[in-house]
């Protein structure tokens, strides 16, 4: 038992240096981060799906997503639809190939092949909406996010195991309590209201919105990769991170909070 918890510690700390690292680096260094994340994530999902029985097009699917996150890195920086055009063509294929597979349900893995771009690449492609400001690199707003995320993530479970007694979602996640919840939400937002102090590029009532906005959706991105797993009788989407899981177990809360974090930033301010 303290075996695990002790690797659960160690590479969620190895996992926090890799992702700071990455966003605080260089927008080249994300993107290759980013990248690789999408290819686990893709064929994680892939691993996941076929155990319902139905088979993706892992190359076709994978490739894509690349060009989903290339295509707003190109359109962003050089300010050229070039890579639009190319994964709009990628995606065609992938609804084209499905003529030739001859499989029993081909709309179920278009459907699948649709969703998972959406949810796996479409987050990270969307997040490179922050690394930069008019003439410079600037990774901090991009940053903020996973710290928020991970400050609900680690206050929710310490308030939820201490004092949890009210069951959040219990037919889907049992150890979920309102008071981590809440906990959590309340962690959130004070660490939003700190972060404005040394981030003023947007204002404290953004700042508090954004970290109530993660709060929110963050534990519904949670609910959700658990609702999935549920209906194919899974513990973990993966085993890739020790004592975390897989890709899309670790980056649950990011993938579903994040663009709507991402989005409302971009609309009031940049």
């Amino acid at each position: 038992m303290k075996s695990n918890f002790l690797k659960r510690i160690l590479t969620g700390f190895l996992f926090a240096v890799v992702v700071i690292g990455s966003i605080l680096f260089d927008k080249y260094i994300y993107l290759a981060f980013a990248s690789l994340v999408i290819i686990l994530g893709i064929l994680e999902f892939s691993r996941l799906v076929k155990s319902e029985g139905y088979h993706l097009s892992k190359t076709l699917l994978v490739t894509s997503s690349i060009s989903i996150l290339l295509a707003f890195f190109i359109l962003i920086e050089f300010e050229s639809f070039i890579g639009l055009f190319i994964s709009v063509l990628l995606n065609a294929s992938i609804l084209i190939s499905e003529l030739y597979k001859k499989q029993k349900n081909p709309f179920i893995n278009i459907s699948y092949s649709v969703f998972a771009q959406i949810y796996i690449a479409l987050p990270f492609a969307l997040l490179i909406y922050l690394l930069s400001l008019p003439g410079y690199f600037y990774p901090y707003l991009a940053l903020s996010i996973f710290i928020l995320i991970w400050t609900n993530d680690t206050f929710a479970y310490i308030f939820g195991s201490t004092l949890g007694k009210n069951k959040l979602f219990e037919r889907i996640s049992p150890k979920k309590s309102w008071e981590g919840a809440i906990g959590g939400g309340a962690s959130s937002i004070v660490v939003a209201y700190i972060l404005s102090t040394y981030l003023p590029i947007i204002s404290t009532i953004d700042w508090i919105i954004v970290g109530l906005l993660i709060a929110v959706f963050s534990n519904f991105g949670d609910l959700i990769q658990s609702l999935y797993k549920r209906s194919i009788n899974i513990k973990d989407s993966g085993n890739i991170l020790p004592g975390h899981g897989g890709i899309l177990d670790r980056f649950d809360s990011f993938i579903f909070a994040s663009p709507i974090v991402v989005l409302y930033i971009k609309t009031i301010y940049l």
